[in-house]
């Protein structure tokens, strides 16, 4: 009796542990989990991807290697934490609408695919997946965003049009395993 209780202990114990975990990452990648102490959060990003901190604004930065997963083009993460104590009292909605209008001067041919509703560690937030021409490459976004304690925190994740929806799955659970601490 004692035995199969220490085995279900077990089981529950690791049962909690994996549930933890974002799938995606978990199933397919070894991981590594980046901390930011100063901003609030963690995150896990594929451990054979590149890190760079502090990368034209953002808190964190990672880009897949190339070739990836079949893949001649990389993938990439950001993460931007701004606080905005001082710009006003924005709603979730009115941020969003800010960036939309912001996206239609940013890319040339830009395309707002969908803007839904999406946690993100927990809290409300949006989502919005679009794409745009840069250069010479049809690139193709989706950017979670939450406000929390006069912050605002954005995830990006980016590819080719052509090998979003391919990667997708990944993209979501990084952004899903984004925690504040």
């Amino acid at each position: 009796m004692k035995r199969k209780y220490k085995v279900w202990i077990w089981m529950v114990l690791l049962t909690l542990l994996m549930s933890s975990l974002p799938s995606g990452v978990m199933a397919n990648e070894r991981y590594r989990v980046y901390s930011s102490i100063d901003n609030g959060f963690e995150i896990c990003y594929p451990e054979s991807w590149t890190l760079t901190e502090g990368f034209m604004g953002t808190v964190m930065t990672v880009v897949s290697p190339i070739p990836y997963r079949g893949s001649d083009m990389a993938v990439s993460y950001n993460v931007i934490v701004q606080d905005i104590s001082s710009q006003g009292n924005y709603s979730i909605d009115q941020y969003t609408e800010l960036t939309l209008n912001q996206l239609e001067l940013m890319f040339t041919d830009p395309k707002i695919i969908s803007v839904t509703d999406a946690p993100l560690g927990g809290i409300r937030g949006k989502e919005i997946i679009y794409a745009g021409t840069m250069g010479q490459f049809r690139l193709q976004w989706m950017c979670r965003f939450i406000f929390n304690n006069n912050k605002i925190y954005v995830i990006t994740f980016g590819t080719t049009v052509k090998e979003f929806d391919k990667f997708k799955a990944l993209g979501m659970d990084v952004m899903d395993s984004f925690e504040l601490i």
